[in-house]
């Protein structure tokens, strides 16, 4: 089973992408298995739910959620991991 689809299968990774993974990793929040990752602005809509993917190798995650917040918007990407 992959659990990063498209993070690890073998696509180079943008700068832009690590930066917003990595302000979103600041400020995770891991609580009663679920996983809250707040990305703040993103340049490609594809890197939400891939963050999502990333953030249920957080341990102890079973449900992740990445979001892009703006002002009068949210872009929100949940996942979930069945074993």
């Amino acid at each position: 089973m992959e659990i990063c689809s498209g993070a690890l299968s073998g696509r180079s990774l943008p700068p832009g992408y690590l930066e917003c993974l990595r302000k979103g990793l600041a400020y995770a929040n891991v609580e009663s298995g679920i996983v809250v990752l707040p990305l703040g602005k993103v340049a490609r809509e594809e890197w939400i739910p891939q963050a999502a993917d990333f953030a249920l190798q957080i341990e102890g995650a079973e449900w992740a959620s990445a979001a892009e917040f703006l002002q009068i918007k949210c872009d929100l990407c949940a996942q979930l991991w069945l074993p």
